[in-house]
């Protein structure tokens, strides 16, 4: 066994690149043709970035602001139970009741004996 810990040894890493200022974002190299965008560490400021192909660079300074929204949001889990359920009935129609009635002169695959025999009745 190794006695070295890997997520000591690879550090969390991430493309999120803080910077202090518009200069700091200027004076960061880039490749290019390209978009880069930089996030300021104090202020809710990002910055982008555009090099072209001979080097020269523009900026753009957009303001941006945290949202609490997400984490006050009530988990839905009825919807998501509902939506469960209506899929477990679809698969078991597509791969339990799929076999032809050759009674149906249509050729048509009935979904479900209810609905054919409602049919039916109604057509009466």
């Amino acid at each position: 066994m190794n006695s070295w810990n890997y997520d000591s040894y690879n550090p969390f890493r991430s493309n999120v690149i803080y910077v202090t200022g518009v200069e700091d974002a200027l004076n960061k190299s880039n490749m290019p043709n390209s978009y880069n965008v930089y996030f300021h560490q104090d202020k809710p400021i990002f910055y982008r970035v555009k090099v072209e192909s001979d080097g020269r660079k523009y900026w753009q300074e957009f303001n941006y602001s945290g949202s609490t929204q997400f984490e006050n949001r009530p988990v839905m889990t009825n919807d998501l139970l509902d939506l469960t359920n209506r899929l477990k009935a679809i698969e078991d129609l597509i791969f339990n009741k799929s076999e032809v009635n050759s009674n149906e002169s249509n050729g048509q695959i009935p979904l479900s004996t209810e609905s054919s025999n409602a049919e039916r009745g109604s057509a009466i």
